[in-house]
């Protein structure tokens, strides 16, 4: 698909008239509608504000897939491994949380909970107790992705 059919799919998946978004970027209607006909291209320097404004990143709206490889890493890679894990919710939320895993073995009970994000809903059924399994066996990369049936989408990556 490109840009200018994702933009409109995005854009109508908000909600959002051309006006309506045109207005929250501080452009014409006529600069959307353009876009959206792939007669123009928004300036590189508002594609952050764009993204920001339709809670998606700019490799969404570029078309661009993330990398999803999981891999192993030596043992001695593994001592400052981090947790990342990113929540965009339906609702325009974008919470971004990168902890290391020391920490995170520390917030999470033996149910695998972690209590730090059980408000969130999409997070609330995660085992956390097996992602710091996989990563103490040294797995990294993108360990979980999930779109909610409430159009949150969650991520969960390993880094070294």
């Amino acid at each position: 698909m490109d840009f200018a059919n994702r933009l409109a799919k995005i854009r109508k998946q908000r909600g959002l008239t051309q006006e309506e978004l045109a207005d929250k970027l501080g452009v014409s209607g006529q600069a959307v509608s353009k876009w959206e006909t792939g007669n123009s291209m928004p300036d590189v320097a508002l594609l952050g504000t764009l993204a920001h404004t339709l809670n998606v990143t700019v490799d969404d709206l570029l078309g661009i897939e993330p990398k999803h490889d999981v891999e192993m890493v030596p043992p001695e890679q593994k001592k400052n491994t981090i947790i990342r894990i990113a929540v965009n919710s339906a609702e325009g939320d974008r919470v971004r949380i990168n902890l290391p895993l020391l920490l995170v073995k520390a917030f999470v009970g033996e149910d695998g909970k972690m209590p730090l994000v059980m408000k969130n809903d999409s997070l609330k059924e995660v085992d956390f107790g097996k992602i710091i399994e996989m990563a103490d066996q040294g797995l990294i990369g993108e360990l979980m992705s999930v779109d909610s049936a409430d159009g949150d989408h969650v991520v969960i990556t390993v880094e070294p």
